[in-house]
């Protein structure tokens, strides 16, 4: 659960990797990208060819986007 108490906790992007063929989770990160993006393509071009990702913003965090 996500403590919404404070508006930047936990803010940037949040993605959530499943296993396209059982649904299962197979990794989830939160990427504060509000300065640096880096990390975010780094972990996108890791995950595997068909999977499925979910993605959701807490705290508009495109500025740091390229």
């Amino acid at each position: 659960m996500i403590d919404d108490s404070d508006p930047l906790n936990n803010r940037g992007m949040h993605v959530v990797v499943l296993n396209q063929h059982t649904g299962m989770v197979m990794a989830q990160r939160v990427f504060d990208t509000y300065m640096d993006d880096e990390p975010l393509i780094g972990f996108l071009h890791r995950v595997s060819s068909g999977r499925i990702m979910i993605f959701a913003v807490k705290v508009s965090n495109t500025n740091g986007l390229s």
